[in-house]
């Protein structure tokens, strides 16, 4: 599936090479931590760079990122409430490619409580933070093939018809999700 990805500029057509690959897996651990805590920064030059690296590792990784997943959705659904729209831009094409190559399953565990504000997940209920996680959970299925995102269709639709993300702000969020499920 990685490998018939249609990789966002300026990554093209072509998947990386295996060797490519290698270099990025073998940094991430050392990288990776670094990359989220300056998607945190105070600057914004500083969280867009970061973001860039970040989608960068996700397209060079593909799939071996999946093991980060936690760490990466949570620094996501940071950057979408970012002010600056070059980090959420980044942020967004990086959750697109998550959604390409990471367990359809293992996303919606991870994102869908945020979306309904579960307080065993950690979310608030404050509708900033489900409107976060419904921009990152549009973003990751953006990403993914119709059989990928088929299993979270009832979840989705749960989520979806949850009475607090009627009151989101911005409300384009919820039809955002619902054309990224078409």
């Amino acid at each position: 599936l990685y490998d018939s990805m249609l990789l966002p500029d300026p990554f093209g057509e072509t998947p990386p090479t295996p060797a490519s690959r290698g270099i990025v897996v073998s940094l991430l651990p050392a990288a990776l931590p670094k990359l989220l805590e300056a998607l945190g920064d105070w600057t914004a030059p500083r969280r867009a760079a970061a973001g860039g690296a970040l989608r960068t590792a996700a397209a060079l990784a593909g799939p071996c990122l999946a093991p980060h997943i936690g760490p990466c959705v949570g620094a996501l659904l940071h950057a979408a409430q970012d002010d600056d729209a070059a980090v959420r831009a980044l942020a967004a094409d990086t959750g697109a490619l998550l959604g390409g190559f990471c367990d359809p399953l293992v996303i919606a565990h991870t994102v869908l409580p945020k979306v309904e504000g579960s307080a065993s997940s950690g979310a608030t209920s404050d509708a900033a933070g489900r409107a976060a996680a419904l921009a990152v959970l549009s973003d990751t299925v953006s990403g993914m093939a119709i059989d990928q995102a088929a299993p979270l269709a009832p979840r989705l639709a749960a989520a979806l018809a949850c009475p607090a993300l009627a009151a989101l702000d911005p409300p384009e969020l919820a039809p955002r999700l619902l054309s990224a499920c078409e």
